[in-house]
């Protein structure tokens, strides 16, 4: 038995009525670190069921194409397994990654499949569509790179010419200067929180060099859980010895995106 994590692969056709549908899991196991992935056969009913008729050739595309991603990506850690998670912008989404224990890889994904993905097809003709929240900065940047594609991004790179170097950003906004935003790293320990907070640090003072100079970095923390609210204030401290990035805290969090949606407002 070795520890591991499982994260739903859901379709959400529109984001401002946060509605969902299970389409498929992935199960990350972390020592050895191996990956497996399974979705629906037949996805084409989901689109249906959530009202999206003339979708379903795109719904197929996309998860297979996110089958096939997850299938070849190589996660060597739980971080890698997160980020991967965290970034994911388009219709297709992952939930946070869940522990769990696993004994062996492929047996407990068939097994949770059928428990946690394949019961949708049975109700789907018969029950409306479950509605799920979706995580605050996923939601709040989901609505803004839609109306504002010009000025706020999910997933995206930048490239510092000066330095010859990219720099990817979990969301990224623009009102008068560039902003770039990463989510807090759901980390187990103090060594991994001391690497990522020293990491995301140095890359803030980068982030200067896109803007010449005004560029920012501010890092947001969305924890929940009492292990995670302790990890955030050990995660914050260290990040405030440093002057590379604006840390926010899970408290803070909800008036950071509203500041942002004003702000871009306030440049349109």
């Amino acid at each position: 038995m070795t520890k591991g994590y499982y994260s739903l692969i859901q379709y959400c056709p529109d984001f401002s009525r946060a509605e969902a549908a299970n389409v498929g899991l992935v199960l990350f196991q972390v020592d050895p670190a191996q990956t497996a992935v399974r979705v629906l056969a037949d996805v084409k009913y989901v689109a249906r069921w959530l009202g999206r008729q003339g979708t379903e050739g795109d719904l197929v595309r996309d998860v297979q194409a996110i089958e096939y991603r997850l299938q070849h990506e190589r996660f060597g850690s739980t971080a890698d397994f997160e980020r991967f998670v965290r970034t994911r912008g388009n219709q297709i989404l992952l939930t946070s990654p869940r522990p769990m224990r696993i004994e062996e890889l492929q047996r407990d994904l068939d097994r949770m499949f059928a428990e946690l993905v394949e019961p949708v097809r049975q109700v789907a003709a018969a029950t409306p569509a479950a509605r799920v929240e979706l995580p605050l900065l996923r939601r709040t940047f989901q609505d803004l790179a839609r109306r504002m594609p010009d000025r706020a991004w999910i997933d995206h790179e930048f490239h510092v010419q000066s330095l010859g170097i990219q720099i990817r950003s979990d969301y990224a906004y623009r009102n008068g200067k560039l902003n770039l935003v990463q989510e807090m790293p759901e980390l187990r320990d103090q060594k991994e929180l001391r690497r990522s907070a020293l990491g995301l640090s140095k890359e803030g003072e980068l982030v200067k060099h896109l803007e010449e100079g005004e560029g920012r970095l501010f890092v947001v923390s969305t924890a929940t859980t009492r292990k995670a609210l302790e990890n955030e204030h050990l995660f914050g401290d260290i990040l405030a010895r440093f002057e590379g990035a604006t840390f926010v805290p899970s408290a803070e969090a909800e008036q950071f995106v509203e500041r942002v949606k004003a702000e871009l407002v306030d440049h349109d």
